[in-house]
C-alpha cells in the first residue's frame, strides 16, 4: 500500500517537473523572441540601429583586445529615396528587403548587417584589415546591384555606394563615434566620385 502511495507520489513529482520544465522553456523562447524582434529592424530584417550601436561596441572592446582589425562599411542605396517617392514607400520597403536580403548572403558569418538610416546599411566586419574591406565592399556592391524586385510591370533596384573604415592598433579611430565619422566620410567621398563604387579610409 505504502509502495503505491510513493509511486504515485513520484509519478506526480516528475510530471509536475517535467510541467515546470516546459514552462520555463515555453518562457525562454518567448523572451527570445521579443529580444529578437526588439534588436529588428521591421522594414529591412536585419539588426536596428540600437543593435548596430551594441555590436559596435562589443566588437571595438573585442578588437582593441586581441588588436585585430575591424571594418565599418556603410552601404548608401541611393535611388532608394527616388523609388519611395515616384513608385511609393511600399515598394521602397520591397527593395531594401531584397537588398538587405542579398547582402546576407554576401556576408561571411561573423559580419553582422544592420539599418543605419533611411537609404544606409551598415556592415561590422571583425578581423577585416583595409584590403579585406575593400574586396567585401566590392562583393556587397556586385550583390546590391543584382537585387531586383518585380513592381507593377517595372524591375526596381538600386546601385550602392560604399564607405569603409579601419580600426587597428595602434592606431586610429579607436571609437565607435569616429569610426562612423571615417566610414561616412569615405561614403561621401563615393558619392561624389558618382556612386556605385568603394571608397577605403584607414
Amino acid at each position: 500500500m505504502l509502495t503505491a502511495l510513493f509511486a504515485d507520489t513520484r509519478d506526480q513529482l516528475a510530471e509536475l517537473q517535467s510541467a515546470a520544465l516546459l514552462e520555463a522553456s515555453g518562457t525562454r523562447d518567448k523572451q527570445h523572441e521579443e529580444l529578437q524582434r526588439a534588436s529588428t529592424d521591421r522594414a529591412s530584417g536585419c539588426g536596428n540601429r540600437a543593435a548596430f550601436d551594441d555590436r559596435l561596441e562589443l566588437e571595438l572592446l573585442r578588437a582593441q583586445r586581441t588588436e585585430e582589425p575591424l571594418a565599418l562599411l556603410l552601404v548608401g542605396l541611393d535611388p532608394l529615396a527616388s523609388i519611395a517617392e515616384k513608385q511609393s514607400a511600399a515598394a521602397a520597403d520591397l527593395v531594401l528587403r531584397a537588398v538587405a536580403d542579398s547582402l546576407l548572403r554576401a556576408l561571411r558569418c561573423i559580419d553582422f548587417l544592420a539599418r543605419f538610416g533611411a537609404t544606409e546599411l551598415a556592415v561590422i566586419a571583425t578581423k577585416c584589415d583595409a584590403a579585406g574591406a575593400q574586396v567585401l565592399g566590392e562583393r556587397l556592391r556586385a550583390a546590391a546591384a543584382s537585387a531586383g524586385v518585380e513592381w507593377r510591370s517595372t524591375t526596381l533596384g538600386v546601385k550602392a555606394s560604399i564607405g569603409a573604415a579601419i580600426t587597428s592598433w595602434p592606431g586610429a579611430p579607436q571609437t565607435g563615434a569616429a569610426l562612423i565619422a571615417s566610414a561616412d566620410d569615405a561614403l561621401y567621398a563615393a558619392r561624389r566620385q558618382g556612386g556605385d563604387c568603394v571608397k577605403v579610409l584607414g
